[in-house]
């Protein structure tokens, strides 16, 4: 027997802005359409479609930002984010989706969220030790992560649990009695990484011994696989591993995760033909991976923000000014596009190492534009006040302004920062620019 048991989403007592987003746009929060509220308390959208369905999600629905699944469905589909997407039947080509916030499920107070397994099957509860095990810590340490600096909790609130969790893991790893869940086990020790926990390379090398890329467990988070091996085996012996491999692989999400890679690598190494390539293959057979879907969108090879292209010219007006910022106005300087929003975790993730970054290179003809997503101007201003200051160049973008910038820079999802040269030359982007890498890629070009 197994009992799970979910808590609800948090919602708003009163719905005001509700938007929708879905397939029409692939689902796009920067395209999200408005909802129109009705005399009942409802909200409607209607929609001319010629496909059989139209499968769409909820923006501004909830009060952690999350996108959701709407009350009106005829099935409903994983997001593989932790959400849903609601799906409905087209009948004559016209659509009109129906949002009844009466019909939604608010929290309880009195459900305790859990996994319960029958005491039988220990394997089972080994599993499930584990996975909640990493989440509740990752969940503190996130949580740690986007305080600002000031009211920050020390570390010490959750790296005990982490090594706590580490020596379980290695305990699991190290029996013989369930191969499985030592598979299991290596597979989650190298998350732990994230979360300041060390894992040295000999754990790693074990890892790798443990759980092969044919590993079903892979599938729980692909993308690690091409990263752990790389840093074992070292980035020429794993690619020639990955070329070799990718192709008898048995599993879809892993296969694809290979590709993104070996996609990344050959963008990097200016091989063109490679890269349209592997781009051509992921749109054919991998296309419907929405986990993936952001990273083989940047594999584009007819993108035109791209290392070594000219940034687009651009004008903006100031928040809480009257003068504009333009792509004129900064050439000369090193400077940091920055999409965000103030709702985006991730975003929130990545202020400290922005703020260390400016403090250390801000003398050094280097600066920051951050270009906000967020739903109101008034959001920017008190995150900046109780959080993070963010001393450096702010623009609130307008509906009008997020659909043209998103176009412009082929935005797929935020943060997304792009780091340009002096003469507007875009130098790094995206994962160069994200955490601990940041502070590689300024070394490298800001002397």
């Amino acid at each position: 027997e197994l009992i799970i048991q979910l808590q609800a989403h948090s919602y708003p007592e009163k719905f005001s802005d509700v938007k929708i987003t879905g397939d029409w746009n692939r689902f796009s929060f920067n395209k999200a359409e408005p909802m129109q509220p009705q005399l009942d308390g409802t909200f409607i959208f209607k929609k001319k479609i010629a496909a059989d369905t139209l499968a769409y999600q909820l923006v501004n629905a909830t009060d952690d930002g999350h996108t959701v699944n709407g009350t009106m469905y005829d099935a409903l589909k994983y997001d593989g984010g932790g959400d849903y997407i609601s799906i409905i039947r087209n009948i004559n080509g016209n659509v009109t989706v129906v949002f009844d916030p009466k019909k939604i499920i608010r929290p309880n107070s009195q459900i305790h969220t859990g996994v319960k397994v029958d005491q039988k099957n220990q394997a089972l509860q080994t599993y499930i030790d584990i996975s909640l095990g990493f989440y509740n810590v990752l969940e503190k340490a996130l949580t740690r992560m986007n305080q600002p600096p000031a009211a920050r909790s020390p570390e010490t609130e959750y790296l005990p649990q982490a090594d706590s969790l580490k020596a379980f893991l290695l305990r699991t790893m190290n029996q013989q009695q369930d191969p499985q869940a030592a598979r299991f086990a290596a597979f989650y020790l190298p998350q732990l990484s994230k979360l300041d926990v060390n894992i040295p390379d000999s754990l790693l090398q074990k890892v790798v011994d443990l759980v092969p890329l044919n590993d079903p467990f892979w599938e729980l988070d692909p993308m690690s696989a091409p990263v752990i091996y790389s840093k074992v085996l070292g980035e020429d012996k794993a690619y020639a591993l990955f070329e070799k491999e990718v192709q008898q692989l048995p599993y879809n999400n892993v296969r694809a995760a290979l590709l993104v890679q070996m996609g990344f690598k050959a963008k990097a190494d200016g091989q063109k033909e490679k890269l349209s390539q592997i781009y051509q293959e992921l749109k054919s057979h991998h296309n419907n991976i929405s986990e993936l879907q952001y990273y083989i969108d940047q594999l584009n090879p007819n993108l035109k923000i791209t290392k070594g292209q000219p940034i687009p010219d651009f004008t903006f007006k100031l928040m809480d000014s009257d003068q504009t910022i333009s792509k004129k106005a900064l050439l000369g300087k090193y400077y940091i596009i920055d999409f965000w929003a103030t709702w985006c975790r991730p975003c929130v993730g990545e202020m400290a190492y922005l703020h260390t970054a400016f403090a250390n290179y801000k003398k050094k003809n280097f600066t920051i534009l951050s270009l906000s997503f967020d739903r109101n101007e008034d959001d920017v201003r008190q995150f900046r006040k109780k959080s993070w200051k963010m001393p450096w160049l702010h623009v609130y973008l307008t509906n009008r302004e997020r659909d043209m910038v998103s176009k412009e820079f082929e935005i797929r999802g935020i943060p997304r920062p792009i780091l340009v040269s002096p003469k507007g030359i875009i130098l790094a982007m995206d994962e160069e620019l994200r955490g601990e890498n940041l502070y590689v890629t300024l070394e490298k070009y800001i002397k």
